[in-house]
Formats: C-alpha cells, structure tokens, sequence
C-alpha cells in the first residue's frame, strides 16, 4: 500500500493538503492468481462524486480470465 503523502516531491505535481496526503494511491489484494487494485482519488481528479470517487483496477492472466469476472 502507498500513500500520496509517500511519494517523491515533483515540480510538475499539484501540492496535496494533509488530509489527501494520507488517502491511499495504490493498494493490491493478491486473490489466488487474481490481484485487486485500488486507489482513492484527489482534488486534482476533479470533484468527487459518489459512486465516482474510486478507481479498481483488477488483473488477470489471460483476457478469458478478466472475461469470466466481468460476465459473473
């Protein structure tokens, strides 16, 4: 898990506040062969809008595999 506050200051990066800084940029949940990824959203993504304020990402090894989660 990484949070925004951890990651390396870059000039082309808007600042973050405090409370942002401790929201989560990237988490991984190891299911079998199967990981689960997330991340919350900041200011800089815009509004946030319920429903629309988080992001999954989910990988598989094969597109047959990621077709099967999908249809289920």
């Amino acid at each position: 898990m990484g949070r925004f506050k951890d990651m390396p200051a870059d000039d082309n990066c808007p600042q973050i506040s405090e409370e942002e800084a401790n929201r989560i940029m990237q988490i991984s949940l190891p299911i079998g062969n199967t990981v689960i990824m997330g991340s919350d959203s900041t200011s800089a993504s815009g509004d946030a809008i319920i429903g629309t304020n988080i992001s999954v990402s989910v990988n598989t090894s094969s597109k047959a595999e990621a077709d099967s989660i999908i249809m289920d």
